[in-house]
C-alpha cells in the first residue's frame, strides 16, 4: 500500500477449539519492523466475532524518510480467560508500505 494511505484489517477471533469467539478483551498495536519505531501503543478494542481496525494515513506513514518501503506489523491480542496469558490468541497481520517520496 502506499504510504500515508488509510487501511482496515478485520480481526475474526477463534477460541482453542477454533470456533468463531467473543473473546473477554481485546487489544492492538502497530510497529514498523523496518525501523523498529512502535507506530501505536496497545489499544484496547471492543471485544467481538469481527473486529474492524482501521489504520490511519498518520500510523502508515514512513518511519524514516529515505526508505523506499516499511514493514508494518498490527498484532492482536485476544484473553479468553479473565487470568491475562491464559487461553490467549496473538495474532499477526504485516504489511509492506511504499514510499511515494513527494506526499507531505
Amino acid at each position: 500500500m502506499n504510504e500515508k494511505s488509510t487501511a482496515s484489517v478485520v480481526v475474526k477471533p477463534y477460541d482453542k477449539d477454533g470456533n468463531a469467539a467473543t473473546p473477554n478483551s481485546m487489544t492492538y498495536r502497530i510497529d514498523c519492523l523496518t525501523s523498529g519505531n512502535s507506530v501505536k501503543t496497545e489499544t484496547i478494542l471492543t471485544p467481538a466475532t469481527s473486529v474492524t481496525i482501521t489504520i490511519t494515513p498518520t500510523e502508515n506513514a514512513m518511519q524514516v524518510a529515505t526508505n523506499d518501503y516499511e514493514i508494518k506489523e498490527v498484532t492482536v491480542t485476544s484473553e479468553f480467560n479473565p487470568t491475562p496469558g491464559v487461553d490467549t490468541l496473538i495474532e499477526t497481520h504485516k504489511y509492506r508500505v511504499q514510499n511515494l517520496n513527494a506526499v507531505t
